[in-house]
């Protein structure tokens, strides 16, 4: 007779109903196998004989056929049923919560940006430069063609020489400290224009700009017609007037001399040449730039309703 055959393929819920399953049939089995053992294989001694019992131990018919089930090894765990367990509370300390201290930013620890000694600005002999760094250890790295310098540009140790308009970039850095890593420092420009005694042309959108007048077409400034009036109307950009003291201006234009008219003033809005009308082209003016006063605009208009060009502006000094 085949015990389990048929039993063992009833469905289960869990893990743990198969387990109690299955210790059942087990035992239910064991119990179906003592009971055929005890009444095929036992024979009972005699009464006129105190002879211990014998036992027959060949297996009756069919009894290889007998299948126990057995449990597998390792039965996946069933997952927790709610209300079987409570986890403990994790244990109060006697201590108080500890404050960390605030992390720093990669700005806490930047190198401070390097300075420039003398200032960027238009001078009429060539200057020596010194490159200075406020974050001691800094090492200074410099270029001179207007690229950003890094780790493998010229590094500055001694002073340089400009004698000729430069564009000078500096950037500061530091290697690994014993608790901290620098962050290499911004990058310092400036733009450095040497002049000798003479006229010089200052006359480009990179050393001008409308306020508000004025069209650049990439040869030539152009009027703009406001009213019955053509105007440029341009404002000094950049560095180049940073210490630059001329001390005269000649407009080149193709208007009519008798209706154009030609003002320079300072940057804080003073006059820096005499109102002129008529103005011709080429005309030279005197500039007259009181104690730290730079240039700053320059009118040039008619009065009559006539376009005109621009074609160069320079200054003498």
């Amino acid at each position: 007779m085949v015990i389990s055959k048929d039993i063992v393929k009833q469905p289960y819920r869990s893990s743990a109903d198969y387990q109690t399953q299955m210790r059942g049939i087990t035992e239910k089995a064991a119990d179906d196998v003592m009971v055929r053992v005890q009444s095929e294989m036992v024979r009972p001694y005699t009464a006129d004989s105190y002879a211990e019992m014998e036992y027959d131990m060949t297996p009756p018919a069919g009894f290889n056929d007998l299948e126990i089930p057995t449990v597998p090894d390792w039965i996946p765990p069933s997952p927790p049923i709610p209300g079987d367990y409570e986890p403990e509370p994790p244990p109060v300390s006697p201590f108080p919560t500890p404050i960390p201290w605030p992390v720093p930013t990669p700005e806490s620890y930047r190198i401070s940006t390097p300075i420039f000694s003398p200032s960027a600005g238009t001078y009429s002999s060539a200057q020596t430069i010194t490159i200075a760094c406020l974050t001691a250890g800094a090492e200074i790295y410099y270029t001179t063609d207007g690229t950003d310098p890094d780790k493998h540009s010229t590094r500055y140790q001694v002073p340089l020489t400009l004698s000729a308009d430069t564009t000078l970039k500096a950037r500061a850095y530091r290697g690994l400290g014993w608790d901290v890593y620098w962050e290499p420092s911004y990058i310092e420009t400036g733009v450095y224009y040497i002049t000798t005694v003479g006229w010089a042309a200052y006359f480009d959108n990179t050393k001008w700009a409308p306020n508000p007048y004025g069209v650049w077409d990439g040869v030539k400034w152009n009027t703009e017609l406001v009213g019955s009036t053509h105007i440029i109307h341009i404002n000094t950009i950049g560095s180049w007037t940073v210490g630059y003291k001329p001390t005269k201006i000649r407009v080149t234009h193709n208007g009519v001399a008798a209706d154009t008219i030609c003002q320079l003033y300072s940057y804080d809005g003073f006059p820096a040449t005499a109102w002129t009308q008529p103005y011709a082209s080429g005309q030279e003016l005197i500039i007259a730039l009181a104690g730290a006063r730079v240039l700053g605009d320059l009118y040039v208009y008619n009065s009559v309703p006539a376009a005109f060009s621009v074609t160069n502006i320079e200054f003498y000094g």
